[in-house]
């Protein structure tokens, strides 16, 4: 996404959400490999049994859970990267220090 908003909308800010304290079928779906042709909320939906509400946010047009407890609303500006690591991911492996776009509140 970040890619294609930035050849169609060259050095504009690329809006970005982040929902903290989802519930746990949103939070799986967001990191569990889903194929192209669903999507993460439709995957929770599966997982939960009922479809994942969501809602507007208030600064931008992307849409997040409704039962989020938290939400961070910013951008990214296109060649701002600083670097991150070393950690250990959610896959389970340590990753080393690399360099990624900042995520600005």
């Amino acid at each position: 996404d970040f890619r294609e908003w930035c050849e169609k909308h060259p050095g504009k800010p690329f809006p970005v959400s982040v929902a903290l304290g989802a519930d746990p079928a949103t939070i799986l779906g967001a990191v569990t490999p889903v194929p192209d042709s669903l999507s993460e909320y439709a995957f929770a939906g599966l997982l939960r049994g009922n479809r994942t509400e969501l809602v507007k946010c208030r600064g931008n047009d992307l849409q997040v859970p409704a039962t989020a407890e938290i939400i961070l609303e910013g951008v990214i500006h296109p060649g701002e990267m600083a670097d991150e690591g070393p950690y250990g991911d959610h896959t389970g492996y340590y990753n080393e220090v690399d360099s990624f776009p900042v995520f600005t509140v």
